[in-house]
């Protein structure tokens, strides 16, 4: 068992993804603060300001995040006056879309965004980080693009 178990936390890609996604983050997260956010909030934000309107369930595909979350951070978003909904009959949210105050926000925010991504390119070396650029939009094609992949919606 003590082989196998040296085989888990010496070779696991998850382990190592995710202490390299902690690291990363906090870099982020620490440059961010002073603007309210994080960078799971700005990539959040980024994204719709890139889209014009999008759809909750579009943004949880491309984030890759459960529809709990994506609902919890739009209202915390709104309350904030970040983002604005236009919705369905029913009331539920049909889409989302940055508001002049969202826009400001990533905007002076975007100063932060450079020192933390300057700190990360000191961090590691430049064929490891175009390594991960390329591994990231490896998986966006074969997670958008591959029509047998679960993250497909309806």
């Amino acid at each position: 068992m003590k082989a196998e178990l040296e085989e888990v936390a010496n070779t696991c890609f998850a382990n190592r993804i995710r202490k390299i996604n902690r690291v990363i983050s906090k870099i982020y997260d620490e440059a961010l603060k002073p603007y309210g956010l994080q960078i799971s909030h700005s990539n959040l934000l980024v994204f719709i300001a890139t889209q014009g309107k999008v759809t909750p369930y579009a943004l949880g595909k491309h984030l890759q995040l459960e529809k709990s979350s994506v609902s919890r951070l739009l209202n915390k978003f709104a309350d904030k006056g970040w983002v604005q909904f236009d919705h369905t009959e029913t009331g539920r949210i049909r889409e989302v879309e940055l508001t002049e105050e969202g826009a400001a926000c990533l905007q002076a925010s975007f100063e932060g965004w450079e020192s933390a991504q300057a700190k990360i390119q000191a961090l590691f070396n430049e064929s490891d980080l175009q390594g991960l650029m390329n591994l990231a939009d490896s998986l966006d094609q074969k997670i958008f693009q591959n029509p047998k992949s679960p993250s497909k919606g309806p």
